[in-house]
């Protein structure tokens, strides 16, 4: 019986499979659907594929901001905070204010013009803030999304 239960989930899940391939809805002379992601032998890239090599992107600090305040970047993009504001120091920590001994990294206090950069490695939402002064007590926080 347990075999035979086996069978017909196995029969089913194929003819199911079967029948979705078939919906490509490929005409006379068109080519097969491709998975995403995906080209032709020798095919040039398309605006949508996606970077062969991990990006930059920037961050300013100024007037006790983050700017932009979520950035969303692919793993592997190097991020650089720069402080743009004359009037303070800043600094650049990821997770918990309340916990800013278990950052996964963080920089020193940036003068006016000074940078930090960190690379993103690896998939997830991480938390930005400001440890300078408490400077995330009044807003001085962002978010890195890394896809």
């Amino acid at each position: 019986m347990q075999n035979t239960r086996t069978l017909t989930l196995i029969a089913g899940s194929a003819l199911a499979l079967t029948l979705l391939a078939g919906c490509g809805g490929k005409s006379a002379g068109q080519a097969p659907a491709m998975a995403s992601g995906t080209a032709p032998a020798g095919a040039a890239p398309t605006a949508s594929a996606p970077a062969a090599t991990p990006g930059k992107a920037a961050v300013e600090l100024n007037n006790m901001k983050f700017n932009p305040a979520t950035l969303e970047v692919t793993a592997g993009t190097a991020v650089t905070f720069t402080n743009k504001d004359n009037a303070s120091d800043h600094s650049v920590y990821e997770g918990d204010p309340k916990k800013p001994e278990d950052a996964k990294f963080h920089s020193q206090d940036l003068k006016e013009g000074q940078s930090f950069t960190h690379t993103f490695d690896k998939p997830g939402t991480y938390q930005i803030y400001c440890k300078t002064d408490s400077h995330f007590l009044q807003g001085m926080t962002a978010k890195v999304v890394v896809k």
